[in-house]
C-alpha cells in the first residue's frame, strides 16, 4: 500500500525530559529527524557552535511542549525561543528525541 509523503513526516510522538528535577513534556515529529537533520546537527557541532544549530533543528522537529509563559499559557516552540534556552536543557531534548526515534536494537522494531 502506498503512503504518502506528507503522512511520514506528521506523525508525532511525546517523550518525557527530565530537567533540572522535573520532567518537561515533548512532541515531535519523528518522520523529521533525518540523516539531513543528522548532518547539520553535527556540522554545528563541528562548528563550535552545537547549541545554535541545536535550537534551529529542534524547532523544525519539535510540535510543542509543556513549557509555559508566565500567564500559564505555552510557548510556542520557535528558533528563536530555544536559542533563549539552556543549552543543557536543549541537549535534553535532543538526547531524549534521539533515544525515543531509534529502533530497538533487539527488535529492530521503533
Amino acid at each position: 500500500m502506498p503512503i504518502r509523503l506528507a503522512d511520514l513526516t506528521s506523525k508525532t510522538r511525546t517523550v518525557n525530559v527530565p530537567y533540572d528535577g522535573e520532567s518537561i513534556a515533548v512532541t515531535y515529529y519523528p518522520g523529521r529527524l533525518t540523516p539531513a537533520t543528522e548532518s547539520r546537527l553535527n556540522k554545528a557541532n563541528e562548528d563550535n557552535r552545537p547549541a545554535s544549530g541545536v535550537a534551529a533543528e529542534l524547532a523544525l522537529i519539535m510540535a510543542s511542549w509543556d513549557v509555559l509563559d508566565d500567564k500559564g499559557k505555552p510557548e510556542p516552540v520557535t528558533a528563536e525561543l530555544l536559542a533563549q534556552m539552556p543549552t543543557r536543557l536543549l541537549l535534553a531534548i535532543v538526547g531524549a528525541i534521539g533515544t525515543d526515534a531509534r529502533p530497538n536494537a533487539l527488535s529492530a522494531e521503533s
